[in-house]
């Protein structure tokens, strides 16, 4: 059953009832290029910080770098390249992380190298005039 809260003048609408992210735990997740958790919505002010849209959104030609998410919310970007016996993760936070996002960002990344069956090699990305290197 939705229901619907008023944010900042704005009417939000959301699922009314138990949801898995309900119990408040802390979550990481990265998101593919193009996911409609990015594209489905005009306003996007409760998913990320607008100053960062540029970084996001680079060259405003439709192109999309993959977001990086911390308890819902788009905390950077995120690249991977798939070599022969790993998966090299790119991280580019908009803003330091903490240890325990550092560590949930880590978990996650776990998760998908095991999926790929591939060792994983976290690195820290550079930025470009695209996004991310």
């Amino acid at each position: 059953m939705p229901g619907q809260r008023e944010v900042n003048g704005r009417v939000y609408w959301f699922f009314q009832g138990e949801s898995p992210a309900a119990g408040g735990e802390p979550a990481a997740d990265l998101l593919p290029f193009f996911d409609e958790y990015m594209l489905a919505y005009t306003d996007r002010s409760l998913a990320f910080d607008t100053q960062f849209i540029k970084r996001i959104y680079p060259g405003n030609n439709g192109y999309l770098n993959a977001p990086l998410l911390i308890n819902g919310r788009v905390c950077g970007i995120w690249r991977r390249e798939i070599k022969k016996k790993q998966v090299e993760i790119s991280l580019l936070p908009f803003e330091n992380f903490s240890n325990e996002d550092r560590e949930l960002i880590t978990l996650k990344a776990q998760v998908y190298a095991r999926f790929l069956g591939l060792e994983l090699q976290m690195m820290a990305g550079k930025e470009n005039k695209e996004g991310i290197d």
